[in-house]
């Protein structure tokens, strides 16, 4: 986890293990805003803000002190001033896969995804 960052660490990026089809362009696009100078950026799909999120170091202490389950919920909460968000327009907009319900919808929308784009 975190603990294991080094020194030179300028920023940290968080994604969630139940959101699979997050792309590499959304997670491009919010390591970029670091680089524009953004302390905290977050994927913006139609306006909602969601994962990938990225803290800089700035945020690493408050970070660190987080504790339970409800990861960086209360920085976010803290810093919601700060929070730079970056427009996403891929879709679909990635969905959690919390059930077989779930995993079943992911199927069908990866099946119609790949299919569509061989034709």
């Amino acid at each position: 986890g975190l603990n294991a960052l080094g020194p030179d660490v300028d920023a940290v990026l968080f994604l969630l293990g139940d959101q699979p089809t997050v792309g590499s362009g959304a997670i491009d696009a919010v390591i970029m805003a670091r680089f524009a100078g953004a302390g905290i950026a977050m994927a913006s799909y139609d306006a909602a803000l969601r994962h990938p999120v990225l803290f800089g170091s700035e945020f690493f202490p408050e970070l660190f002190a987080v504790q339970g389950d409800s990861g960086a919920r209360a920085v976010l909460a803290a810093h919601a001033d700060l929070i730079v968000p970056v427009p996403i327009l891929a879709r679909p907009v990635p969905q959690d896969v919390d059930t077989e319900a779930d995993y079943q919808a992911l199927l069908r929308t990866w099946d119609a995804l790949h299919h569509n784009a061989g034709e």
